[in-house]
């Protein structure tokens, strides 16, 4: 999976690029394959230090759509395919 992340507060520059494993969604969870994610002013003052939502480093980013991938155990209500969208999730920033 490739992230966005932030290691250190500060200027556009401490934006790094990251690759790992895609995570297995847990119970009740979907992983979902991100399609767009919103970059707005508080996505600016997370990595500024405006905000701070989550200890360094970490994925910003905390709106976004896309379509679910895999799912955890009990996330029934929800289909490998289903397109689906959210607000004020942090770590958007991803793709899997």
């Amino acid at each position: 999976m490739k992230t966005v992340r932030i290691e250190a507060h500060g200027d556009p520059e401490q934006i790094k690029f990251h690759e790992g494993p895609s995570p297995a969604p847990g119970p009740g969870q979907a992983l979902v394959q991100i399609t767009a994610a919103g970059v707005n002013f508080m996505d600016i003052g997370v990595v500024n230090g405006m905000y701070q939502l989550e200890p360094l480093p970490f994925t910003p980013g905390v709106e976004g759509a896309g379509r679910i991938v895999a799912l955890g155990e009990s996330a029934d209500h929800l289909g490998v395919g289903d397109r689906v969208g959210w607000s004020f999730v942090l770590g958007n920033y991803a793709y899997c």
